[in-house]
């Protein structure tokens, strides 16, 4: 996961399948679910096959799973990568 952008970067549009293959599953995760946004932005409408699971993830009344140990920063963190995804699908829709 750490090495999609670096990937994306140089090989470009030729990974993008198996890109795709992968960066969906980080879309819930607290550490890697901004990264894996930030590639997908970068991927742009290369990205569109995805466009499905990232509306089930914009609409899920079930937010990522944060781990910071309060209750108030688990939310904001939540929201701001909430916000993440929805900017990352209207890049992705363009």
């Amino acid at each position: 996961m750490r090495s999609a952008g670096a990937l994306w970067l140089h090989e470009g549009p030729a990974v993008a399948a198996e890109l795709l293959g992968v960066l969906p599953d980080y879309l819930y995760d607290d550490l890697c679910g901004r990264e894996a946004l930030r590639v997908l932005a970068a991927m742009g409408s290369h990205a569109r096959p995805v466009l499905d699971r990232m509306d089930r993830f914009v609409a899920s009344r079930h937010r990522a799973g944060m781990n910071i140990g309060d209750f108030d920063a688990e939310m904001r963190a939540d929201e701001m990568l909430h916000a993440a995804a929805v900017a990352t699908r209207q890049k992705i829709a363009e």
